[in-house]
């Protein structure tokens, strides 16, 4: 059972890693555009081509964080992991513990180095950060923005919300480290201060230094 059970929660949040990922490389990518347009003069104009770049942008991240924050029961999102923990937990007293000896046992360190690396955590904790995932204010506010605007384009909800930048990135943001939390626990994984945010190892930006219109 033991056995099962880590398989399932570990193929759970491989799925939340990959979505996590693939927000942050928007992200960069987002970030790194808006540098590129601020420091060009020529660009600080009007344009409708900003606007749906900018609100393609919102709405695709919001709906990357609800596939992975979501609360229906049938998706493979992170309640459904943190809900898979808290199930192992409650069938076996001993769930959390076995996994960080596991962990343990496989990485080769000396007991104390590893048990300051690798948390062992608690249904308490579990359970907050469930609690944490439903609740906070940016994530509420992200969830309403995706039933408001992107679901069903209700203006006069969805405009007095509020979201920005800063309010989705602090959303981002969150969930970004309960997956790193979660990737340490389950699989021992620790990351740079970057995080899963990728390396772009090609010259993406390329594209940018050539006319896109032949005239």
């Amino acid at each position: 059972m033991f056995n099962e059970k880590m398989v399932s929660c570990r193929a759970l949040l491989l799925l939340q890693n990959t979505a996590i990922t693939n927000i942050l490389e928007k992200r960069l990518v987002f970030e790194r555009l808006d540098a590129i347009i601020k420091a060009n003069e020529q660009l600080k104009v009007y344009n409708i081509f900003w606007d749906w770049y900018f609100y393609n942008y919102i709405d695709s991240q919001v709906m990357e964080l609800m596939r992975i924050l979501d609360q229906d029961e049938s998706s493979k999102n992170f309640t459904r992991l943190l809900d898979s923990l808290l199930s192992g937990a409650t069938v076996d007293a001993g769930f959390f513990t076995r996994i960080h000896e596991a962990l343990k046992s496989a990485s080769g360190m000396a007991s104390p180095m590893f048990d300051s690396l690798v948390p062992l955590l608690t249904t308490a904790e579990i359970e907050a950060d469930k609690t944490l995932l439903e609740s906070e204010t940016n994530v509420v506010l992200v969830r309403n923005y995706r039933d408001w605007k992107v679901a069903h384009n209700d203006p006069q909800k969805w405009e007095r919300l509020g979201l920005n930048l800063a309010k989705l990135n602090e959303c981002i943001d969150l969930v970004h480290e309960k997956v790193r939390r979660y990737e340490l626990f389950l699989n021992g994984s620790g990351y740079p201060d970057t995080g899963l945010t990728p390396t772009i190892t090609y010259d993406w930006e390329a594209i940018f230094r050539v006319p896109w219109i032949n005239s």
